[in-house]
């Protein structure tokens, strides 16, 4: 189990540095970083948050106990990452 958290920890720290890369196509570079609408931000921190939080969260289940839940939760980005990528877009 502790292999999978470890794992799932090293994916989601990829996701976030995706993320990251992303976002300066979204927002843009330079002074006009942050210029972006308002609720593309919001959305994109959250993602920033729930990506990181979820591994801590992860191991945070794994101590008490709950092992199967560990991994879900440590896991669940990196899943809702991949469904993303199989939904066309909308235009």
């Amino acid at each position: 189990m502790r292999v999978a958290l470890v794992l799932a920890a090293i994916v989601n720290v990829g996701l976030l540095v995706a993320l990251f890369v992303i976002s300066n196509f979204v927002f843009g570079h330079g002074p006009e970083g942050m210029r972006g609408d308002p609720w593309a931000v919001a959305g994109l921190s959250a993602m920033f948050a729930l990506t990181l939080g979820a591994s801590f969260l992860g191991y945070f289940f794994y101590r008490r106990g709950r092992n199967g839940s560990a991994v879900l939760i440590a896991w669940l980005p990196t899943l809702v990452a991949l469904g993303a990528l199989v939904i066309p877009p909308p235009y």
